[in-house]
């Protein structure tokens, strides 16, 4: 019996079309086959659409479907190939085919596959990634939302102290021969294997990746400085991907070949360089930092590594840099709309597509921190303790005679609730914690239905949380209540507990400590650094293209939303840039009564609830101010219940 791989099936549930078109359309027109049929159902009804790339949006209303409501879809692709729909396969010989056969060639598929897997997005369609016996290895966001740091070999790595890589949480991914002291976390080549060192090759703890058709091709062998008998495919931990040469800029990130850049009927321009940032995106890395990103080359200045490169070599390597600054020019966009940012962190760098970043920052910033005990590690989580009886509060300290409290609180405004104890020194808290922030936020989607925004999970590290929540202040020290604009009237206002240093002096040892720690995350530069990156596209539909020159103010506050409290719908002040808020919630009992609502503005002049983000521990949002960012709480506090909540204003200097 001979088991075919006939047809690659691609589903998709309950699809939101006015959210989802552009991916959909782009889904169908990567599916490429013999022949391609779409399958919809929406309730009782089916409908097939062969052929479904003309005016799909358009067949599907002459079909009856509706595409306000949601319906399911499937993309069935028979005799999957590299050709388009309904042609045959590409063959070899001809010239307009720039993907390279040798890889496609190398390419068998072996046992029965599967089909009919529902996706998660889009880069399912095709598999990537294969072992040497063509079986897919499937990586895909094995790093989903991580920080990668790209070794590209320059000179201007001279003497760099590869140990600060070496740190817990660093991922590195090195190319060529720069590996052999490196020994990155990845490597990536698309020259022939002989080029590059044996004990690259030997090492199982660097993951591999080489163009399909190099498997069945030897290495060099320094010790006999001859042609190793060993092949690629009998070395640890390498996966193989297929290659193309015809660079568009446009489809790049999901194309179902890896492009390194144009044939040399299309002009030329090679690069290992675009091998590797494809790798790290489907990886699941959304930052990448670039090392020895020199992009210039001369007698004087070539790699960081022992090499000879004649007159010849060098011209070529310059004319190649030329070419691909306009590859990245071209790239950046779609980067950028596809929440994949790459960062330069050689300020002498001459490619300037990229932001510069410091690198330092960013090694702080993806650092794992392991000065945390194992003691008391070994315990049942899940027993259930009997609770100890609570101790009694003593009074709270009387005011000094004749002092005044501040206004709208009580004389005794010192918190009655013991000071809790931090477990760890404050520079560990303070990195821990924006390490987290930081990585959730480059994780995590830019929407822009309503308006610009981010929903975020997990942003305090489970361990804070709690203490965060042992130091919430008592209510009594949280200055006057202030009316949230457009909230009921006669209700009680909104308490706020500013983060500054005269505020926090207000409460006792334990809790000030903690809450300048806090202050110190919430308004270091990088956290504001992370925001902006990841919500650009939303600050320049707003400020249009002066918006990376603008200069933010960060203001950190506690907010208490106390029993009748009903915040109205409003939108942000033209001062306004950002707004970053955290839930604080005991546990997820809150999650719809105290939830956040976004709301879009109807031509009536109603106000349409678009979106609803629930209020759990951990969780919060961002988005970009504005006079069309209507949000607010639709729910009234009530009498046995309250909202804490902490809220970053990034306000226009």
């Amino acid at each position: 019996m001979n088991a075919v791989y006939n047809s690659h099936i691609l589903k998709w549930k309950n699809v939101n079309w006015p959210e989802e078109e552009r991916r959909l359309l782009e889904s169908i027109q990567s599916c490429k086959g013999k022949e391609v049929l779409a399958k919809v159902r929406q309730g009782d009804r089916l409908v097939e659409l062969p052929s479904p790339n003309g005016n799909f949006s358009r067949r599907l209303q002459l079909e009856k479907i509706n595409l306000k409501a949601g319906f399911d879809l499937e993309l069935i692709t028979r005799e999957p190939c590299m050709a388009g729909h309904g042609q045959p396969a590409v063959e070899p010989e001809r010239p307009e085919d720039f993907v390279d056969r040798a890889d496609y060639n190398a390419l068998q598929w072996n046992g029965e596959r599967g089909t009919g897997t529902l996706v998660s997005n889009r880069m399912r369609n095709t598999p990537m990634f294969f072992r040497h016996n063509g079986m897919n290895a499937d990586v895909m966001d094995l790093y989903a939302g991580q920080t990668l740091f790209l070794v590209l070999n320059g000179g201007s790595l001279e003497g760099f102290d590869w140990s600060r890589l070496k740190k817990p949480g660093i991922c590195t991914f090195g190319v060529n021969n720069g590996a052999h002291v490196l020994r990155p976390t990845f490597w990536t080549s698309v020259d022939d294997p002989t080029r590059f060192l044996r004990s690259i090759w030997q090492d199982p703890t660097i993951t591999k990746f080489i163009p399909m058709s190099h498997f069945q091709k030897p290495v060099w062998d320094e010790s006999k400085n001859a042609i190793s008998k060993s092949q690629v495919k009998d070395f640890p931990n390498v996966y193989g991907y297929r290659r193309n040469e015809a660079f568009q800029a446009a489809q790049w990130l999901y194309e179902d070949t890896i492009n390194w850049g144009n044939h040399g009927k299309r002009g030329g321009g090679r690069s290992v360089m675009l091998a590797a940032l494809r790798i790290a995106f489907l990886l699941g890395f959304r930052r990448v930092c670039l090392l020895g990103c020199d992009f210039y080359m001369d007698d004087n200045n070539r790699y960081w590594f022992a090499e000879q490169r004649s007159k010849q070599a060098i011209s070529n390597n310059q004319n190649s840099y030329r070419i691909m600054m306009s590859y990245f020019d071209e790239l950046q966009p779609h980067f950028l709309n596809a929440g994949f940012h790459v960062v330069n962190c050689n300020p002498k760098s001459h490619l300037k597509a990229f932001p510069m970043a410091d690198l330092e920052e960013e090694l702080r910033a993806a650092q794992v921190d392991t000065g945390a005990t194992t003691v008391g590690m070994y315990v049942d989580r899940y027993k259930e303790t009997k609770p100890a009886a609570p101790k009694p509060n003593p009074p709270p300290p009387a005011a000094p005679k004749g002092a005044a409290a501040p206004k709208g609180v009580s004389p005794a405004y010192k918190t009655s609730r013991p000071a809790a104890v931090s477990p760890g020194s404050g520079r560990r808290m303070e990195a821990k914690t924006l390490g987290q922030m930081i990585s959730v936020i480059r994780a995590s989607p830019l929407q822009h239905q309503p308006f610009a925004h981010m929903r975020l999970e997990s942003m305090i590290p489970e361990d804070i949380y709690q203490e965060l929540l042992e130091n919430l202040p008592d209510r009594r020290c949280y200055i006057a209540p202030h009316r949230t604009p457009g909230a009921e009237r006669g209700a009680d206002g909104r308490l706020r507990l500013g983060l500054s240093s005269s505020e926090i002096s207000r409460l006792q040892g334990g809790q000030q400590k903690f809450w300048s720690q806090m202050r110190t995350v919430l308004h270091d530069p990088r956290l504001e650094s992370a925001l902006r990156m990841a919500m650009r596209s939303g600050l320049r539909q707003r400020f249009g293209g002066h918006a990376d020159s603008l200069k933010f103010q960060p203001r950190a506050e506690l907010l208490h939303d106390p029993e009748g409290y009903c915040g109205g719908i409003h939108s942000g002040t033209s001062q306004q840039a950002l707004i970053l808020e955290l839930h604080l919630p005991q546990d997820c009992s809150q999650s719809d009564s105290a939830a956040t609502r976004y709301f879009r503005r109807s031509e009536s002049g109603a106000f349409v609830a678009e979106k609803t983000l629930d209020f759990t521990p951990r969780s919060g949002h961002a988005f970009v101010a504005g006079d069309s960012s209507y949000h607010g709480l639709e729910s009234t506090m009530t009498e046995d219940r309250h909202r804490n909540a902490l809220l970053v204003t990034y306000e226009i200097k």
